[in-house]
């Protein structure tokens, strides 16, 4: 048999003419063997010409050419006879795409994991035009220091992130849940619930969103915890911090919503 509640992951709301990545990750057969991935494009919106590339795969991809509901079924076969139940995801395209609260253009963490040694996080483009990333860089600062910036990690070279792109990097020893979406492992991005990240701008050292306070040794305010971002205002990582104001705390360690939007703020 093959287990799982949520076979072909979360719904999704997405910009049209982005490339979608489904997920079929939470799949899990209690013999251990290996799965075989079974997704079809059941309906799409008149006029579409999407199709899925990489059906038999556990991240099948497609791209939503057209405003409307795109939906999606899967069936897991574990090769032995076991079966799964089919599920269905629906994913959403439209102009503008989903909605980014206070989202002014430009890069933002729109997404924290951390627990143990499964460590993310994601970068979203909201801004009108792609970014080259070379000109920018992970600005670290462990147990929130109160210096300007301790240590950094650049991106890949050459790496750009779109319009509505998300950019994940994560630590290499995280689990493959998380690194099979990571588009960078770094072994230097070692968060603990205690430290602050930026986004700096290389050429003006510009700090344009982070993600906790330069204060010397706070408390683990991020500990064991996934936070994705629902309000997506700006901040320094100067001023008072609290993730609660403008983040959503999920599942620990979480994959689901890495590389994609769907977190809105209650």
């Amino acid at each position: 048999d093959v287990c799982s509640s949520d076979l072909a992951g979360p719904d999704q709301s997405v910009t049209t003419g982005v490339l979608v990545t489904l997920d079929g990750s939470g799949s899990t057969d209690p013999d251990g063997d290996s799965l075989i991935y079974l997704w079809n494009l059941l309906s799409r919106p008149a006029g579409s010409v999407a199709a899925l590339l990489g059906d038999g795969t556990v991240a099948p991809t497609f791209v939503a050419d057209l405003d409307g509901a795109y939906v999606i079924e899967l069936l897991v076969d574990d090769g032995n006879g076991g079966t799964s139940a089919v599920d269905t995801v629906t994913v959403t395209a439209t102009t503008g795409g989903p909605s980014f609260p206070n989202c002014s253009g430009g890069l933002f963490i729109s997404e924290y994991l951390e627990e143990g040694t499964n460590k993310a996080l994601e970068i979203f483009n909201c801004g009108g035009a792609s970014v080259n990333l070379d000109d920018y860089e992970l600005c670290y600062n462990a147990n929130a220091s109160t210096m300007t910036c301790e240590s950094t990690i650049a991106f890949n070279s050459g790496a750009t992130l779109a319009s509505g792109g998300f950019y994940v990097i994560a630590n290499g020893g995280s689990s493959t849940a998380i690194t099979d979406k990571a588009d960078q492992l770094s072994g230097s991005f070692l968060v603990n619930g205690d430290d602050r990240v930026a986004i700096r701008r290389k050429s003006d050292s510009a700090i344009l969103d982070a993600f906790g306070q330069l204060i010397g040794d706070p408390p683990r305010f991020a500990e064991d915890v996934t936070y994705e971002r629902c309000d997506y205002t700006a901040y320094d990582g100067v001023a008072s911090f609290d993730p609660t104001d403008d983040y959503v705390a999920t599942t620990p360690s979480s994959a689901a919503n890495l590389g994609i939007h769907s977190t809105a703020c209650p």
